[in-house]
């Protein structure tokens, strides 16, 4: 279930095979809603920071791996800036 935290989505649903669909083949929309968006995943009983950007070129790039929510919603935050 996404929420949002200070603006940055939190557990987003992301579009089908976000993460084995090459860049170049992405839709004009998705490119539109995801380009250069960071977000927030749980992932066991922590968080990872993503952002489709370029550095990976068919998924979102790792941009860190975070103990609390807050610590994650921050790195989101300088990435969105």
């Amino acid at each position: 279930m996404m929420c949002k935290k200070d603006d940055i989505q939190i557990d987003p649903e992301l579009p089908e095979e976000f993460d084995m669909t090459p860049n170049d083949e992405r839709s004009e929309a998705e490119i539109e809603e995801w380009w250069d968006v960071p977000f927030v995943e749980s992932r066991g009983k922590g968080y990872v920071v993503r952002c489709l950007d370029g550095g990976a070129w068919d998924r979102a790039t790792t941009k860190g791996f975070f103990d609390t929510l807050d610590e994650a919603v921050k790195k989101a935050k300088e990435i969105k800036k």
